[in-house]
C-alpha cells in the first residue's frame, strides 16, 4: 500500500476513461474494471496514461483488454469522455467518487451512509448559501 500519492497521479486520465466508456459500450463488468484500475492505481503506483500499465491492471478481469485499450482513444469515446468532463464541470465535482441526489452532490465514499440516510428521509433545503470569497 501507498503511504503517498501515487507517482503518475497527475498525468492525463483520456487513456484510462476511455477505457471504461469503451467497456460500458461492449457490456463489459465496468464494476470490476474501475476496481481494478483504481487498486492498481493506489497500491501499485501504476500510471493510467500507459497503456501496458493499464493492460496488466485489468487482464484478470477482462481478458479482451487490448481491444478495450485500443477502442479508448478511438474519436466517438474521447468525445463523451470530454462530455463526461465538461458535465463534471458544470455540476462542481471535484473529485471522485461524487454522487448526486436529488440535486445534492455527495463525495467519497465516506460519505455514502449520508447518501444511504437521504434515501430514507430526503434532507429539506434550508435555504443556506455559500458565497464565493473574493480573491
Amino acid at each position: 500500500m501507498l503511504n503517498h500519492r501515487p507517482t503518475h497521479h497527475d498525468n492525463p486520465l483520456n487513456l484510462a476513461n476511455g477505457y471504461l466508456i469503451a467497456a460500458a459500450q461492449a457490456g463489459r463488468d465496468v464494476d470490476a474494471l474501475s476496481f481494478a484500475i483504481l487498486q492498481a492505481h493506489w497500491r501499485d503506483d501504476i500510471d493510467l496514461a500507459n497503456p501496458e500499465h493499464l493492460r496488466r491492471a485489468t487482464e484478470a478481469v477482462d481478458p479482451d483488454c487490448d481491444g478495450l485499450i485500443a477502442r479508448a482513444m478511438e474519436e466517438d469515446v474521447q468525445a463523451i469522455h470530454a462530455q463526461n468532463t465538461e458535465e463534471a464541470i458544470t455540476r462542481g465535482i471535484f473529485g471522485s467518487p461524487s454522487y448526486f441526489l436529488n440535486g445534492d452532490m455527495y463525495y467519497g465514499q465516506d460519505h455514502l451512509e449520508l447518501m444511504d440516510h437521504a434515501f430514507d428521509q430526503p434532507y429539506r433545503d434550508t435555504g443556506f448559501y455559500n458565497p464565493p470569497r473574493d480573491g
